[in-house]
């Protein structure tokens, strides 16, 4: 999935040894420190997905897909080596929504980067294939989002609470048990819906 890489050629080179590097240490993770562990799921290898420059960052997004783990990830395009940032917590605004990413960092090849856990363990798929395809649709849906630009913030419980008593909203009185189970509006009007 590397080829479809929509970034400038200086980047395009940076990211393609930077997944590498992220790819070859998870591999080598699998067949050390996770060997015989019995959360991994035996029908799934490990996978870099579609990582590509986040705008405005010098940093890639992309999902990484391991037997014990699907995580997003944003991977610096330079490496670099903060692991006192493990465990750290940064939000992160993709596709109009706020995500945690948690500071990792992993000596060999790759440094210091950014996880957002997706799944944990994965026995839920079945195979390589549904895994892949599962992070490649995360991806979709994010990025279509984040060409959209921005949704609307929903407003905190107070801010309603404030719009509803200045008036700015009508109030909407919750239903009363009974009128919830005959069917009927809180409002009292009596009709079945």
């Amino acid at each position: 999935m590397l080829e479809a890489l929509a970034c400038t050629p200086p980047n395009a080179h940076a990211l393609k040894q930077r997944v590498a590097d992220l790819q070859a240490c998870f591999v080598h993770i699998a067949k050390t420190r996770m060997q015989g562990v019995a959360l991994l799921n035996p029908s799934l290898r490990v996978r870099a997905v579609e990582f590509q420059v986040m705008e405005g960052d010098a940093c890639a997004m992309g999902v990484l897909v391991t037997p014990w783990f699907m995580n997003l990830l944003c991977l610096p395009l330079a490496r670099s080596d903060e692991p006192e940032r493990v465990g750290q917590q940064r939000i992160r605004q993709i596709g109009g929504t706020d995500f945690a990413f948690l500071g990792m960092h992993e000596e060999q090849g790759v440094g210091s980067f950014e996880a957002c856990s997706l799944f944990s363990p994965m026995f839920e798929f079945q195979d390589a294939v549904a895994a892949e395809s599962t992070a490649q649709h995360v991806l979709e849906m994010l990025r279509r989002q984040e060409a959209r630009g921005p949704t609307p913030a929903r407003l905190s419980v107070s801010a309603e609470k404030q719009l509803v008593k200045n008036g700015s909203v009508a109030a909407q009185s919750a239903p009363t048990r009974r009128s919830f189970f005959l069917g009927r509006s809180s409002a009292g009007s009596g009709s079945n819906v």
